[in-house]
C-alpha cells in the first residue's frame, strides 16, 4: 500500500507528505528470547503478519523446517526484547518502533520467509519505475556477518549461499554479505537459478570480524527498465538519511534483464543468515525518503483539509483503480502513518477522479491529523474453489460407454504424476484418482458463476498433465447455466505437456460469457484406446476473476 499525501493538521492547515512507503516491517511482536525457550520467529504462537505488505513470517532452518511449538530448534531466529536505533552523522534519527529480529546461537544457517501482498507486488515491479529497500543490520562478532535479504519468486533456504527453495528455481535480487572473515557487501541476482546468478561486491570489505560491528542502514536501489534496456541495482551504506545518494556512491552496483511478467512474480521478501545479529526496520518503497522513514515537503498528490459550517470538508487527487482509506491521529507521535486508525469508517472509498470528495462532522479535537492511504483495488473474484470442502455443486459426466475413467475428488495415487492437490493439499479433482483408461470421454462441470456485472474476466486454475502426450485430449468449455448452450469458442488444453508440478493455467473468458448471469465452467478430458500407465489430468484451486 501507498501512503497518499498531505497530512494537514487542522488547526493549522500546515502539512507533510508522506512518501510511497510500500511495505513496512518492524518486527512489533512479543519477543520470543531468549534462544531457545520454546518460541521463535515464525512459529505460530503469535501473528507474525502485523507489518504493513506481507502475509504471516515462516521459519527455515538446515535441522528443524516446520518445528512445532516448544521444541526449538538449535538454530533458529528470535524476536528481541529491543529494537534497533539508528542516527545518521548529521545527528537525523531514523524513525523505529517495535522489537528486532536476533540471532544468537550461532549454529547453521537460518532464512525466514513471508509472502508479500499481491498489490504491493504491482507497485513495486512497474517498468519505468524505482524500488527503494532500507534496513538495520548489526552483526553481534565472530567470524562476520554471512546474511542476505531480497525479493523474489520462491522461499529462502538455509544454505550458506542463501540459496532459494529446491528444487525449484526462481528469480529475484538482494544484498548480501559473503566471502571469508572480511565480508564484502554484494548486490545478488537470482535469475532462473537456485543460487545468485549475479554477484557484484564492493571493492573494500565493510565487516571485519570477530569483533562487532556497528548498527548499519543498508539500502538497495532497482531502477525497472522495460525489456530489452537493462534494469539496474545499487547498494548502498546510508549515512545521511536526508540525502538521497548519487547512484556513482554505490558500493556495488549491476546491471539484469527481467520482463515485466519476471518481474511482478516476485511474491515473497526473504531474510536469512549464518551468523549472529539483528535485522530491524525494513522498508520497501517508490523513493528514498519512504525507506528513510521520512516526509517530504511537496508532493504531486495533494490533499486539503478545511472546517466549514460545522463540518469537515477532505478532498484529496484520485486514479481510476484504487482504493483509499483515511487515517487520523491527535498524536502523531504515537505511530507512523500508515498505523494510524482508519477515521470514523472511511476505509476502501472507491476513486472519483480526478478528486475524492468528503463531508464529516467537524471533530472535537482542537488539533487533528489526517493522511489519505492509496492502493490498486484487489481484483473483482466471481468464483473460488480450493476443493477442500467438498465437491458441493459440482457434476461429474461419463460421455463414453466404456465406463473406464472418471473425475474424482481426492488424493490423487497414480503410477505417475501427483500424489497430492496443489501445495501439498488433500484434494483435487483427477481422472480416476489412480490411472485412467482407454478410450475415456469425461467432463467435469463447475457450479453456477454469476458474471452479470463482469467486463472483463479470466479463469485460473492449477492443473498436472500427466498422459501419453499423444493422442489424448483435453479442453474447456463455457455452457450457459440454464440452457448448457456453449458461450464462446472452446478452448483446449496442451495435454503434449507432461508436468512434474503443478502449472498455473490462465485463460481470458471470451466475450460472449460475459455479462450472463449463469455460467458454467466445463473440462473434458478424453483418452484414445491404447491402455496407458499415466494419472491423466489433474486440476485444483479454480478462480474466475478479473
Amino acid at each position: 500500500m501507498r501512503i497518499g499525501i498531505i497530512a494537514p493538521a487542522l488547526a493549522s492547515l500546515l502539512g507533510v507528505a508522506w512518501a510511497d512507503l510500500v511495505i513496512y516491517e518492524p518486527f512489533d511482536y512479543e519477543p520470543t528470547a531468549e534462544a531457545n525457550n520454546g518460541r521463535f520467529f515464525g512459529d505460530s504462537s503469535q501473528p507474525y503478519d502485523a507489518g504493513m505488505g506481507l502475509g504471516s513470517w515462516s521459519h527455515r532452518d538446515a535441522g528443524g523446517n516446520g518445528t512445532a511449538n516448544n521444541i526449538a530448534p538449535t538454530n533458529e531466529g528470535d524476536i528481541a526484547d529491543e529494537g534497533v536505533t539508528f542516527t545518521d552523522v548529521l545527528g537525523n534519527e531514523l524513525p523505529v518502533t517495535g522489537n528486532a529480529y536476533e540471532r544468537r546461537q550461532r549454529v547453521g544457517q537460518v532464512a525466514a520467509s513471508a509472502p508479500i501482498e499481491p498489490p504491493a507486488t504491482a507497485a513495486l515491479t512497474a517498468d519505468n519505475s524505482t524500488m527503494w529497500m532500507s534496513f538495520l543490520f548489526q552483526d553481534f562478532g565472530f567470524s562476520g556477518p554471512d546474511f542476505g535479504i531480497g525479493i523474489h519468486s520462491e522461499m529462502m533456504v538455509s544454505d550458506d549461499n542463501q540459496g532459494l527453495e529446491t528444487p525449484g528455481y526462481g528469480v529475484g535480487f538482494g544484498i548480501v554479505a559473503r566471502s571469508g572473515q572480511q565480508r564484502n557487501i554484494r548486490t545478488a541476482v537470482y535469475n532462473n537459478s537456485i543460487g545468485a546468478s549475479q554477484l557484484a561486491a564492493e571493492a573494500t570489505p565493510t565487516f571485519n570480524g570477530p569483533a562487532a560491528s556497528d548498527v548499519f542502514l543498508l539500502a538497495l536501489k532497482v531502477n525497472w527498465n522495460p525489456q530489452g534496456t537493462p534494469d539496474e541495482i545499487f547498494a548502498f551504506i546510508i549515512t545521511d538519511i536526508t540525502t538521497e545518494p548519487e547512484e556513482n556512491e554505490a558500493m556495488a552496483m549491476d546491471t539484469f534483464d527481467f520482463d515485466l511478467a519476471t518481474q511482478q512474480s516476485l511474491d515473497v521478501l526473504n531474510f536469512s543468515d549464518t551468523q549472529v545479529g539483528y535485522v530491524d526496520e525494513i522498508r520497501i518503497g517508490t523513493t528514498f525518503d519512504a525507506v528513510m522513514g521520512r516526509g517530504v515537503k511537496e508532493s504531486s498528490r495533494q490533499l486539503a483539509v478545511k472546517a466549514s459550517e460545522g463540518n469537515l470538508e477532505i478532498s484529496w487527487d484520485s486514479e481510476q483503480g484504487k482504493l483509499y482509506n483515511l487515517r487520523s491521529s491527535t498524536d502523531p507521535s504515537e505511530a507512523l502513518p500508515p498505523e494510524w486508525a482508519i477515521f470514523e469508517g472511511n476505509r476502501d472509498i472507491t476513486a472519483t477522479p480526478p478528486k475524492n470528495f468528503l463531508i464529516l462532522p467537524l471533530p472535537e479535537e482542537a488539533s487533528r491529523l489526517f493522511v489519505v492511504e492509496e492502493f490498486v483495488a484487489p481484483p473483482v473474484v466471481y468464483f473460488s474453489d480450493d476443493l477442500e470442502s467438498g465437491a458441493d455443486g459440482w457434476e461429474t459426466l461419463v460421455n463414453d460407454e466404456n465406463d473406464t475413467t472418471e473425475w474424482i475428488l481426492g488424493m490423487p495415487a497414480g503410477s505417475t504424476g501427483p500424489l497430492t492437490g496443489a501445495n501439498d493439499s488433500l484434494n483435487a479433482f483427477t481422472t480416476n484418482l489412480g490411472n485412467y483408461g482407454p478410450g475415456a470421454n469425461i467432463s467435469l462441470r463447475s457450479p453456477s458463476v454469476d458474471l452479470s456485472a463482469a467486463t472483463s474476466a479470466q479463469l485460473a486454475f492449477e492443473v498436472f498433465r500427466d498422459a501419453d502426450g499423444l493422442a489424448d485430449s483435453a479442453s474447456i468449455r463455457f455452457l450457459r447455466g440454464d440452457s448448457l448452450d456453449q458461450l464462446g469458442a472452446e478452448v483446449a488444453i496442451d495435454m503434449t505437456t507432461l508436468d512434474t508440478t503443478y502449472q498455473l493455467l490462465t485463460i481470458p473468458i471470451p466475450q460472449e460469457v460475459l455479462g450472463v448471469a449463469e455460467v458454467i465452467v466445463e473440462w473434458n478430458f478424453q483418452s484414445d484406446d491404447s491402455q496407458d500407465v499415466f494419472s491423466g489430468l489433474t486440476i485444483d484451486n479454480i478462480v474466475i476473476g478479473e
